[in-house]
């Protein structure tokens, strides 16, 4: 018996003894997991530390290459040293990605937000509320990129999984719904995204008050809601709500983040905007100002918002050029914005007006009938006695943008058929053209003639050289001029005049010119070649516009450029 006890003695002590090792190398193990746990933790922590310095506003006047080579390195260690942290790999890659985004590059943003979205999917699985944002920031970027089929399935879905897990007056729900809005807004569908905008903002005011305004996630999101209904009521006329919600998104902004902050860049540009379409010219300018100098000092001169800020300065000045006559401010115009055809259109016809003769003497007034008349009305013999007559006759008072996404209110003054005499005791020498007064669309005929090709809304005089048949109509003695004045704004008056000049181009050699004394002073700047481009191809000079064209292909070899 004894024998057997310390047997069973001796197999006890082995065993404890077995379990004892078991159990310190089980938590040797434990400890060093929880180590390189650590480690990984401190070294993701620490990465992005880094990232958040490297976006524009911190890199404030420093050479990028280094920030560059920061993310290089840290993508490559997303790769290997995190690739067991797939929560660590989203987060990470999202975060270079809006860096990327932040400096214009937006291939290699859609890139790093696809990986973002693979890796949060494979972490929480694609079901999870740790997937919503992800999924609406990869289809912001692809929106952004003109991948509009693409993009389109990305918010409803992020929507429905944030009502699913988070519930429907969630702050999850609030972002999702603000990307259904503007996927609404990109189909053209103003009337729902006007309503889905409206939805989002009271849920974001909601959260506000939830949150007693310490969020500033919250306060960002209501910022969104804010500027996109405004833009969105910029687009439906509504100039003077869009003005008291912008108004409001600039102080929030101005109120919760760094002026120099990207987000604040965009909130005065769009307020401006919307200044701009009030004719508060001013006001709009001085904003513009603002918001162009701080977004060069904080992205760079050449980013996408610094051009977009740049381009709407070059607005407000043309605006403010045709209302003085300042020929300068119309050349700071163009320089801002050399691409832009408008200013361009401008310039030329303020170049060109020198070079003019009067057919006639200015005429006053207008026969003026705002219904529509017998088929025969643009004929010399039609009986206009019984239309009333105008001394002056002017648009509506507010500017409205034409595009197609957004054909002008019927409150605009639509449709307004024009006819008025002259006498020429004979027909003078060189090349007719019409000169056009701004913000209206014209179709212009000369004793019954279409004498012109139609002329497009501008916000500037414009000139319209005759059309050979409309050139021959043109004879001595009595002559009729019809105008068919359509979609007029501006509160200006609506005017067609007749004559003559020597200068084929109508000014276009002189910008053309201009552009080419700019080039030379700042030869990579592409949208100057791009400018010239369109003079070129205008005076159907198409080698030239093609090498000039193929230039900008070499200074912007990216898309998203």
């Amino acid at each position: 018996g004894f024998a057997v006890a310390s047997l069973e003695a001796i197999r006890a002590a082995r065993a404890e003894r077995e379990q004892r090792i078991l159990r310190e190398q089980a938590q040797a193990q434990e400890a060093k997991a929880e180590t390189a746990a650590a480690r990984s933790q401190e070294v993701a922590q620490f990465m992005m530390d880094i990232l958040d310095g490297a976006g524009p506003l911190k890199a404030l006047g420093r050479d990028t290459t280094v920030l560059r080579e920061i993310l290089n390195e840290t993508e490559k260690h997303l790769a290997s040293g995190l690739k067991d942290q797939p929560a660590v790999q989203a987060e990470l890659r999202e975060d270079i990605g809006g860096i990327y985004y932040q400096w214009g590059e937006f291939a290699r943003a859609e890139e790093l937000c696809r990986q973002a979205l693979t890796s949060a999917e494979a972490a929480f699985g694609k079901q999870n509320r740790e997937t919503i944002d992800y999924r609406s920031d990869l289809a912001q970027i692809l929106e952004f990129r003109g991948k509009l089929i693409e993009a389109e399935g990305l918010p409803q879905e992020a929507l429905d999984l944030a009502i699913k897990v988070c519930g429907p007056d969630s702050f999850e729900t609030a972002t999702a719904l603000e990307g259904v809005a503007r996927n609404a807004v990109l189909r053209m569908d103003l009337p729902q995204a006007a309503r889905l905008t409206r939805r989002t903002l009271d849920l974001d005011r909601k959260l506000v008050q939830q949150t007693h305004g310490t969020n500033l996630d919250v306060a960002l999101d209501l910022d969104v809601s804010l500027d996109s209904l405004g833009n969105i009521l910029l687009d439906e006329w509504e100039t003077t709500q869009a003005e008291s919600l912008l108004r409001e998104s600039v102080n929030l902004m101005t109120n919760r983040l760094d002026e120099r902050d990207y987000r604040v860049v965009r909130a005065f540009n769009n307020l401006a905007i919307a200044l701009r379409q009030e004719g508060k010219l001013a006001e709009a300018e001085a904003l513009q100002r603002k918001s162009l100098a701080l977004a060069e000092n904080s992205l760079g001169a050449s980013n996408p918002k610094a051009v977009t800020c740049r381009t709407g300065l070059g607005m407000v000045l043309r605006r403010r050029a045709v209302a003085t006559g300042d020929l300068a401010t119309l050349r700071e115009s163009f320089q801002m914005a050399p691409s832009d055809t408008l200013t361009a259109d401008a310039l030329a016809t303020a170049l060109a007006q020198p070079s003019l003769t009067p057919v006639a003497p200015e005429a006053q007034g207008w026969r003026c009938l705002s219904s529509l008349p017998p088929t025969n009305w643009t004929a010399p013999d039609f009986p206009d006695a019984a239309w009333p007559f105008a001394a002056a006759v002017v648009g509506s008072p507010t500017y409205i943008q034409r595009t197609d996404r957004n054909p002008p209110p019927s409150l605009s003054l639509t449709n307004l058929w024009l006819r008025r005499e002259f006498t020429l005791p004979q027909v003078p020498p060189g090349i007719l053209v019409f000169r056009i007064n701004p913000n209206h669309d014209a179709q212009i005929f000369l004793n019954g003639v279409p004498a012109a090709p139609a002329a497009d809304w501008r916000d500037s005089a414009s000139f319209v050289p005759a059309s050979e048949q409309g050139r021959a109509a043109l004879k001595p003695g009595r002559n009729v001029l019809a105008v068919l004045s359509q979609d007029a704004d501006g509160g200006g008056p609506i005017e067609v005049r007749l004559f003559t000049t020597q200068d084929r181009s109508l000014g276009r050699s002189q910008v053309i010119e201009e552009l080419s004394q700019l080039i030379q002073q700042e030869p990579k700047r592409a949208f100057l070649y791009l400018g010239r481009s369109y003079a070129f191809a205008h005076l159907a000079r198409w080698s030239e516009a093609a090498a000039d064209m193929a230039k900008v292909v070499e200074l912007l070899p990216s898309e998203d450029s």
